[in-house]
């Protein structure tokens, strides 16, 4: 800073609930414009849905302003049994990062209860969030384009579409999958058998994580175990050009064997006849094995998410 100038005042935090709705309109619409630009990903209908909770006063936030009362940043945040969830998070700067976090954190919904956030990563958040104590770990946003000529590789592999009844198999086979990972996991963090369920059912139900599409999230039967499986891909619509792999698995059984990669591919194609062509998902950075997959299927950073677990 140069000799003399004025210190520029941290922001204050306040409720978002007491702001009206023509206030935080501009905040959504600017953040779902962001989403669309960087991430080809509509969020809309999703925000509708937090507009809706926080004008009822369901949802708690807050927003941070500057000196002349101008919102620099905002974020919301619950309480989910002994979880406290932070969603999407603002911020112009590091100093309203660091104003979020601390405001969030105060609310009496954090007291006792473990921290879970995952973000588009907003400045200075991952040093912010380690003073709290929090664990970060960056995931990597990926994004390929979607070859028009991709094989049909169902048939060769024996994989079909996902049914309804696939989502307790799928459910079991993701908490087998993901029992000894070394690296975060916000979207499950307990990882019982109804935890996995939970998130299952909410990737096809819910748009969170984009439009569940059936025809191109695919699995393949375990043939030693009937009514388990050894393989599986959920895939979403995030926006009218690109698909999205919500989560891929293969059982510890199948592993080693090319499973991963067929499914990738067919995914792929199914989400091509759909029009989709560019394809995202979301990895842990220290996931070094599928990095490798992807990088070899032609997937390119595009953005980074954070995730921390306190």
């Amino acid at each position: 800073m140069n000799a003399g100038a004025a210190e520029v005042p941290a922001p204050t935090c306040t409720d978002w609930r007491g702001w009206s709705a023509d206030e935080i309109a501009p905040l959504l619409e600017r953040e779902a414009g962001r989403w669309a630009r960087d991430f080809h990903w509509d969020q809309r209908e999703p925000f509708g849905y937090v507009e809706a909770a926080r004008a009822s006063g369901r949802l708690p936030g807050v927003v941070a302003v500057g000196p002349r009362g101008a919102a620099r940043g905002w974020t919301f945040f619950l309480r989910h049994a002994d979880e406290f969830q932070i969603g999407t998070m603002v911020s112009d700067g590091a100093a309203t990062t660091r104003a979020l976090v601390d405001a969030a954190l105060a609310s009496p919904l954090a007291d006792r209860a473990s921290i879970v956030l995952f973000t588009p990563a907003a400045p200075d958040l991952e040093s912010v969030l380690q003073t709290h104590g929090v664990r970060v770990e960056p995931y990597d946003y990926l994004v390929a384009q979607n070859a028009p000529d991709a094989p049909d590789a169902r048939s060769a592999t024996g994989l079909r579409p996902m049914e309804s009844a696939d989502l307790g198999p799928v459910a079991a086979l993701l908490g087998e999958a993901y029992r000894d990972a070394r690296f975060l996991r916000p979207f499950v963090t307990g990882g019982a058998p109804d935890d996995w369920r939970h998130y299952v059912t909410q990737l096809v139900e819910t748009r969170g994580c984009g439009e569940f599409l059936a025809e191109a999230s695919v699995v393949a039967d375990d043939v030693s175990e009937p009514g388990l499986l050894s393989g599986a891909v959920i895939a979403t619509r995030l926006h009218d050009d690109t698909g999205h792999i919500a989560q891929i698995a293969v059982g510890s059984r199948a592993r080693g064997q090319g499973l991963a990669r067929h499914m990738l591919e067919c995914s792929r194609r199914a989400l091509r006849t759909r029009g989709l062509s560019r394809v995202s998902l979301l990895v842990a950075r220290t996931n070094t094995l599928a990095r490798g997959l992807y990088d070899s299927a032609g997937f390119k950073p595009a953005g980074t998410f954070l995730t921390g677990i306190r």
